[in-house]
């Protein structure tokens, strides 16, 4: 018999969570703790978080009998002791993609202006909200209670303390070390009533936004190559660098040993990494593992 519940835990909180979704977000290992100005978490007493469940010395919740790493949806195993480093943390690439999310998950539904904008609307308490009146930034992020960006599952996905004063989130770095703003790369696309985008279909099979801009499966602006562009037709991620249509998140706040996501590969004379290829013409390192 199908398990339902089990099936929906999953579209929640991936347990397992897998390299190639990227959808883990370390939110949804981290206990119930304090945070300081700079969003870094402030660890709780005797190894428990403020409900008084056992944490590691990362703040992440845990097993108290295995020390595995769980999450905080359903107690599901995240990651096992054995693959944690010394300190605690998991491991690649999961130690450096923690904010695992999709944009148009985030964000409120909502009518565009004539440049493009978001109208997001005002409520007589001050309160911002989308065109369905749901809780938004006054940059049109989704907000759960306690004034976190949420998904619309309403799980936690960003601290309040990691945006900015004004409701929006921090430029993201792509990998040239190039800061861009994630709407930049967002068509403006139709939700349904859960809040997934419905992209329209050109006759030629491709999907389109509102205004006639390709965008790929989770709602991306893209070239005809399927690169990641932003709205200027800039590219900003390669289609190599994409897992199943999603960009990479690294932030100003992301904070990781180099160690940890680097390759086991020998280097030659000239420095250079020596790398072998799978049979998709990938590279892989000496474990076979795919590197840049």
């Amino acid at each position: 018999m199908t398990n339902f519940k089990s099936q929906q835990d999953q579209v929640i909180v991936e347990a397992p969570p897998k390299t190639e979704s990227r959808r883990f977000n370390e939110c949804d290992i981290i206990g119930n703790l304090e945070r300081d100005e700079k969003g870094n978490v402030v660890l709780g007493e005797n190894n428990v978080d403020k409900d008084g469940k056992k944490i590691n010395q990362r703040g992440y919740l845990v097993n108290p009998k295995t020390l595995d790493v769980i999450n905080n949806h359903n107690g599901d195993t995240m990651f096992t002791k054995k693959e944690l480093d010394d300190k605690g943390e998991v491991p690649a690439p999961f130690s450096l993609e923690k904010h695992g999310f999709n944009a148009h998950l985030v964000r409120g539904d909502f009518d565009y202006d004539r440049n493009g904008k978001p109208v997001v609307k005002k409520n007589k308490d001050g309160s911002h909200a989308d065109k369905k009146g749901t809780k938004v930034s006054s940059r049109g992020y989704r907000l759960d209670p306690t004034g976190c960006i949420c998904d619309n599952n309403n799980r936690k996905k960003f601290d309040k303390t990691q945006m900015t004063p004004d409701g929006d989130l921090p430029k993201l770095f792509n990998y040239n070390g190039r800061r861009f703003d994630i709407t930049d790369t967002m068509g403006q696309i139709e939700k349904d009533r859960d809040g997934h985008i419905v992209p329209l279909t050109d006759k030629e099979g491709n999907l389109n936004d509102t205004q006639g801009r390709r965008v790929n499966h989770r709602g991306y602006l893209i070239d005809e190559f399927g690169n990641v562009v932003n709205r200027d037709g800039r590219q900003i991620f390669e289609l190599k660098h994409l897992e199943d249509g999603e960009i990479p998140k690294i932030f100003p706040f992301t904070k990781f040993n180099v160690k940890n996501v680097l390759g086991d590969f020998e280097m030659d004379p000239l420095g250079i990494p020596i790398l072998d290829k799978d049979k998709s013409g990938n590279l892989v390192d000496n474990k076979g593992r795919k590197v840049n």
